[in-house]
């Protein structure tokens, strides 16, 4: 099991490499261990979406993670408003 998850691990830290997604840097802490990684994300920072979601974040955290959760569901198609 381990060996078919190194693989793909390292199949994708190569494809990250080649064709890194524009805004993220990841990759294994160490080459050593390909089961820890850290990974960086660049927004724009000067986006109204994110400086209004810092303020939110800021003075009315509770909002803000009720409307990161409900956003979230959305996104994978969880949210509660659609009837199946």
């Amino acid at each position: 099991m381990a060996g078919s998850a190194l693989r793909r691990l390292m199949a994708e830290y190569k494809q990250m490499t080649i064709n890194p997604p524009e805004g993220i840097v990841a990759g294994p802490v160490n080459e050593e261990n390909f089961f820890e990684w850290e990974a960086l994300i660049v927004t724009e920072c000067e986006s109204g979406a994110n400086v209004d979601a810092s303020k939110m974040w800021r003075d009315e955290r509770e909002l803000f993670n009720r409307r990161a959760k409900e956003i979230v569901k959305k996104s994978l198609g969880l949210d509660k408003t659609e009837s199946s």
